[in-house]
């Protein structure tokens, strides 16, 4: 809970949790594969963070998942977007990954 400085005396503020529908439901896998591009651009900044965050990205670091909101809504959407079509391709291919998703640098035998 946080407390700000009132004259002197310390007052409790009441820290509202913005309400998002289908969003804080459950962020699994199949959820972020079902959410319509429409739907992705009528979320806030928030939103699209927790997307992205859930999707759990291949190439995102847990590094610059900490700091996905720092970022504009643009790259946000787009990086949501990203998540969706991820996430959608897991649940059609639950097989595993296909390639080379390592970010180690490929040797070639000469």
């Amino acid at each position: 809970m946080a407390a700000t400085l009132l004259s002197g005396e310390l007052s409790p503020v009441k820290q509202q949790t913005p309400t998002i529908g289908p969003v804080t439901e459950a962020l699994d896998q199949g959820t972020i594969a079902d959410l319509p591009s429409a739907r992705i651009s009528e979320m806030n900044c928030d939103e699209l963070v927790r997307v992205v965050q859930n999707a759990h990205l291949p190439f995102l670091s847990v590094e610059a998942c900490e700091h996905l909101a720092f970022h504009d809504r643009k790259t946000l959407e787009r990086l949501a977007n990203l998540a969706q079509r991820c996430c959608f391709h897991r649940t059609i291919r639950p097989v595993g990954p296909v390639g080379n998703t390592t970010y180690e640098r490929q040797t070639f035998d000469a």
